[in-house]
């Protein structure tokens, strides 16, 4: 009786930290022309099925969800920078899913993930979590633009400022002392602020969830190399180094030494998600490292799983506040997002603490701060991770330390400079 109490309470501390992407989500997609209940209601669904699965077959306590950058990759660079409609953009999407389970089920997965150097993985980890922190800044109203230095420090006076400020800092104080469900805390306070003020207000709390006009969502169109090249690959890039980061951190977190075949399943799971979700209508779907929380909660079977499961399909119902949190505030002629702000901001900080560099190898430490710094500058993951392996090869070849390099190293390289000399 106590474990099963412990395996509840550790997924409902596991959904606790991770529903945050119930209020996020449909605002990244909103901005690329997605309808917002459509994607709350793919993500609820989706993320319930894919972690139901994950319990069932891989018989592990992980969660799954739509991945933070991988949401906001394809809503300002697929279905923005490329010139896609949102739904072209989720069958790109669906296209890579589908790729990621070929590979899941075929044997190549461990090839393919012992060819990536570690610090070019945690670079692009980094640099994604500085991209979510920008915007997040940017719609919290921590920043503004100015016109000679690009940027420059919000008004510190403004209600969008302070309620973003006073979200992070309520999230921070309970993440400091223990409470790893901390974010969502912050959205709370947040809101709350902001409802006193005047600027959220909600008309009723729950509502009857109902299915959305289309299925599947995306439109099927023929891409060219160009749109291969710049948004599959790195989808597909994002999908499998994204899930077998975190399931390392999470089966030590678990103190599981794991066998090939959980690990094999997990993969599958999560490439199944991705299908899933892209299918209802949202973006890759992973295995969610705020997994960890309801694990060191006590959560150690797949009955923690089901609880995430089953709570994500009870969120189905509560759509009028995330309607309300999500839909931002209007301030002197703008429309911020304060309390969504907090844990774009706030996971940024996590992705990049996942930042592991040797600085004293200038041919390691040189091509990761490359993409660190470009994805951070020019708001593209694309961009960074091309420059990044291509100054990475440059700097093994030049310095005679060729025998680094692996062939799928070389085959990315000279396909991204392929896409320079024929695209730009």
């Amino acid at each position: 009786m106590m474990m099963l109490i412990r395996e509840l309470l550790a997924g409902f501390s596991t959904f606790s930290a991770m529903a945050y992407i119930l209020f996020v989500q449909p605002l990244v997609l909103q901005g690329a022309g997605a309808d917002p209940y459509n994607v709350f209601f793919a993500t609820a669904l989706s993320s319930a099925i894919a972690t139901f699965l994950m319990g069932l077959f891989a018989n592990t306590p992980f969660a799954v969800a739509p991945a933070m950058g991988h949401n906001v990759f394809v809503a300002l660079f697929v279905a923005g920078s490329l010139g896609l409609s949102i739904k072209q953009a989720l069958f790109i999407n669906f296209i890579s899913a589908i790729i990621s389970l070929i590979i899941s089920l075929s044997g190549i997965l461990p090839l393919i993930l012992r060819s990536i150097p570690q610090e070019l993985k945690s670079a692009i980890s980094a640099g994604i979590g500085l991209l979510i922190t920008f915007v997040g800044l940017q719609w919290g109203g921590i920043i503004r633009a100015n016109p000679a230095t690009l940027t420059q420090l919000g008004d510190v006076s403004s209600v969008p400022f302070l309620a973003t400020v006073l979200g992070l800092a309520v999230s921070a104080t309970l993440y400091a002392v223990g409470i790893r469900w901390a974010v969502i805390v912050g959205v709370v306070a947040s809101t709350i602020f902001l409802h006193f003020k005047g600027f959220v207000s909600f008309e009723k709390f729950f509502d009857m969830p109902h299915l959305p006009g289309e299925f599947p969502y995306f439109s099927p169109f023929l891409p060219n190399f160009e749109i291969l090249v710049k948004a599959l690959l790195i989808l597909l890039f994002l999908d499998v180094f994204d899930t077998a980061g975190t399931l390392v951190g999470l089966f030590q977190v678990s103190g599981v030494e794991p066998d090939n075949k959980t690990v094999k399943r997990c993969f599958i799971v999560d490439s199944l998600g991705a299908c899933i979700g892209t299918l209802l209508g949202t973006t890759t779907l992973t295995t969610y490292v705020e997994s960890a929380v309801g694990i060191q909660a006590g959560g150690k079977t797949k009955i923690t799983a089901f609880v995430v499961a089953i709570l994500f399909i009870l969120s189905l119902f509560i759509y009028p506040v995330v309607k309300s949190v999500a839909g931002g505030i209007e301030y002197q002629g703008k429309i911020f997002y304060p309390q969504v702000a907090v844990p774009m901001i706030f996971v940024g900080f996590f992705m990049l603490s996942s930042l592991k560099v040797n600085w004293n190898d200038i041919t390691s430490a040189l091509p990761s701060f490359i993409t660190l710094i470009t994805m951070a500058f020019t708001l593209s993951i694309s961009d960074g991770i091309m420059f990044g392996f291509i100054s990475w090869t440059f700097l093994k070849l030049v310095s005679g330390r060729w025998n680094e390099l692996n062939p799928i190293i070389l085959v990315l390289t000279l396909i991204f400079i392929a896409k320079i000399i024929f695209f730009g």
